[in-house]
């Protein structure tokens, strides 16, 4: 593990968080419930995320934003962030470490690795609301 000031998982490998990463300021993460619970922000290895594994540094972080803009890119981008509620946070620097790590998809994508056990998520509001589907007309179904 690195020499850093903050207490990660025990099991995360050498040199992670990877170098660049920051201390985290304001995040943006999709959630499926209201409020965010402290499981929202496990790892993709805490959560075993299909194809995590524990050698990727990434995937000892959870996926997150670091604008309201970025947020709202990949809810334009994937169908499965448009169902979802998108939080927003301000964290202390001493919360965990924060770094832009890019995809084909998502250029603005970040991963945030959080101390470990650390529960966060009550420094989280409701910034978007799932997004309604074709089958949550309000005017009831078509008849």
């Amino acid at each position: 593990m690195s020499s850093s000031p903050y207490a990660y998982h025990p099991d995360m490998p050498d040199g992670c968080p990877l170098d660049g990463a920051e201390p985290a300021g304001t995040i943006y993460k999709a959630v499926s419930n209201f409020p965010a619970t402290a499981a929202d922000f496990e790892s993709d290895i805490e959560t075993n995320k299909s194809g995590a594994k524990s050698n990727r540094c990434k995937n000892w972080g959870c996926s997150v934003w670091q604008s309201i803009e970025a947020a709202e890119h990949g809810r334009a981008t994937y169908a499965h962030f448009r169902e979802s509620y998108i939080v927003m946070g301000n964290l202390a620097p001493a919360d965990g470490e924060i770094l832009t790590t890019p995809s084909k998809k998502q250029p603005q994508h970040s991963t945030f690795w959080k101390v470990h056990q650390l529960d966060i998520s009550g420094k989280f509001v409701m910034v978007l609301e799932p997004e309604p589907g074709e089958d949550d007309d309000p005017l009831g179904p078509e008849t």
